[in-house]
């Protein structure tokens, strides 16, 4: 420690009020008062130092420090809180705390409680706790989430994902058509890396046997403006009914079953906003597709008023995944 700082602690020491405010800042390792307050002004909108120990120290209701300045409040007296450090400059402040004699340590510990006020130092310890706080709050938000986790992970394999497991198929996958084409190709392949997301998440990240499968997935994406825009449904059977008569649809790949990406499908805001699917047992399915059977005839075969098949007309709507 150089000559002047160890002489500047000896004196807060012996006579903390024989220093001056710059003084017990160079100690607390902040700026100059001056500075100091423009600096509390742009980072929280308050004029100084003075306010912020006020607010940590307020126990009316709506009072209570933003992280921000909890974390500020945290820092004071370890180095320039108005500083974030990076992890680097982290070990290296803390490799060359290592190399200082511990006598010198402690001066300048023992100098800073000096110049610090009772309620600066109180308003520390609260902002300390509120830190401490948040933090158990979280740890304790992601245990549960991981037991979420172990206990979904654990749950029998979904039936579909079993016969498909059990059928040993060269590929698998579906017929999947675009009806709306107002937003452009870029909507369609915003949907298409979705769909791959979702797939590539829920089967090699999460269920058991799901590498296996995704790695054999190869579903048949149809995109034909002229002939599939505002299609009806009929139109959009007669089309995978030819598809599959013209052994388009690969084997392995739904004969039986296609879905359909319509406008709101495409509109999305789940995969429109470049947002990614994130897994876990509270992944919510926000994106609809609607999954028809291409050999439905609502002549021979009414819409169905009895239960548990009442409203059914050959298709349904589908959560992806």
């Amino acid at each position: 420690m150089a000559h002047k700082s160890r002489s500047l602690c000896q004196r807060a020491l012996s006579d903390p009020s024989s220093l001056t405010a710059t003084e017990k800042n160079a100690i607390l390792y902040l700026p100059p008062p001056s500075e100091e307050n423009q600096l509390h002004q742009s980072a929280f909108g308050l004029p100084s130092r003075a306010a912020l120990v006020a607010k940590a120290l307020d126990d009316s209701d709506g009072a209570s420090l933003t992280n921000e300045e909890a974390e500020w409040l945290s820092r004071l007296g370890f180095y320039n809180p108005f500083v974030k450090q990076t992890v680097d400059e982290s070990f290296a402040r803390l490799g060359q705390r290592n190399k200082t004699p511990r006598a010198d340590l402690d001066l300048v510990a023992d100098a800073q409680e000096a110049v610090l006020s009772q309620d600066e130092r109180l308003a520390k310890r609260r902002a300390q706790g509120q830190l401490e706080r948040v933090s158990a709050e979280k740890k304790r938000a992601k245990e549960e989430q991981m037991a979420k986790i172990r206990e979904w992970r654990s749950q029998p394999r979904p039936k579909w994902l079993q016969e498909l497991k059990d059928a040993a198929l060269p590929r698998w996958g579906f017929v999947v058509l675009r009806t709306a084409y107002s937003d452009g190709d870029e909507a369609w392949e915003r949907f298409k890396e979705y769909w791959r997301q979702t797939g590539e998440c829920q089967l090699e990240l999460w269920l058991k046997n799901g590498p296996e499968l995704w790695g054999t997935h190869e579903s048949v994406f149809v995109s034909d403006r002229e002939a599939l825009e505002g299609a009806d449904t009929g139109a959009l059977r007669a089309r995978v009914r030819a598809m599959r008569e013209a052994g388009e649809i690969p084997e392995g790949v739904r004969g039986d079953v296609f879905l359909v990406v319509d406008q709101k499908a495409l509109s999305n805001e789940q995969f429109a906003q470049g947002r990614r699917y994130v897994p876990g047992p509270d992944a919510k399915g926000t994106v609809h597709l609607r999954a028809v059977d291409p050999d439905y005839d609502l002549e021979e075969e009414p819409v169905s008023t009895e239960e548990p098949d009442s409203g059914f007309g050959g298709e349904i709507t589908v959560p992806l995944p």
